[in-house]
């Protein structure tokens, strides 16, 4: 039971789960190596880190979708320690994975097309292909505090869906040496690599970047931000809010319509 891979929306004064799509965005700046290393613009100067950085967020922010209520209202509620139950069932997290760390790697994964307009159907392509829709860019990181499925390890790769549109060198170099919160989702969303975890998703992905004084910002999650944040606002803060007891939120199928009980 994946209870990740859907959200809410309001019906008649109740919740109903509706699937989550992934969104693209066409945004194009700056100038990257097929290999994804940043290299000298045409006008002669060099693409930093920082605007590299910016572009990254900006595109982020333009993935974000505003409209409906998901069922985790909080970040609190999406941690590894936070489960929900629908009709009894055995419990589980909406994000079985969280880690606090820094970025060490970033590879290119695959890009995805339509292979078949009219039938939508997706097919795998390269990374760099000029006809893909979205890409994933896997990333590696060096794990400060893991909890759920991170719980343990030294390092995690996960995988980060990016529009098409977008300059895959810019991405790349955007995320390199950053210190970035995750919440991921199990293995077996990517087709080109069953066993790559996905960034979990809540309006846009669920990736935070940390700055000098600890604080987070998802960009993503756009207007949202702060209500959902509450008072996790920083690394240490959801790092404590992931080291509480286990907490488990009853759901229950009314007429077909899930409904969060309490």
């Amino acid at each position: 039971m994946r209870i990740h891979r859907f959200k809410m929306r309001k019906a008649s004064s109740v919740m109903v789960i509706g699937l989550v799509g992934l969104l693209s965005a066409v945004v194009t700046a700056g100038v990257a190596r097929g290999d994804g290393r940043v290299t000298p613009s045409p006008d002669g100067g060099h693409v930093a880190h920082a605007d590299a950085r910016a572009y990254l967020l900006d595109h982020l922010r333009d993935l974000a979708a505003g409209d409906g209520v998901w069922l985790s209202t909080r970040l609190q509620d999406q941690l590894p320690n936070h489960l929900y139950s629908i009709d009894g069932a055995e419990a589980g997290p909406i994000s079985p994975g969280l880690v606090v760390g820094e970025v060490i790697d970033v590879a290119k994964g695959a890009g995805f097309a339509l292979a078949d307009p009219d039938a939508e159907t997706r097919t795998v392509t390269d990374f760099d292909a000029p006809n893909a829709m979205w890409r994933v860019v896997e990333i590696s990181l060096s794990v400060e505090s893991g909890f759920g499925a991170a719980a343990g390890r030294d390092t995690v790769t996960v995988g980060l869906p990016v529009g098409g549109g977008t300059d895959p060198g810019l991405i790349l170099e955007g995320l390199r040496g950053e210190r970035i919160v995750v919440l991921y989702d199990e293995p077996g969303r990517f087709s080109h690599d069953r066993t790559l975890p996905a960034v979990s998703e809540r309006a846009g992905s669920l990736i935070g970047f940390v700055d000098a004084e600890g604080a987070v910002e998802f960009p993503s999650l756009g207007e949202d931000l702060d209500g959902y944040l509450d008072d996790l606002g920083t690394a240490e803060s959801i790092i404590s809010a992931a080291q509480q007891p286990v907490t488990t939120t009853q759901v229950e199928i009314v007429d077909g319509i899930p409904v969060v009980q309490g």
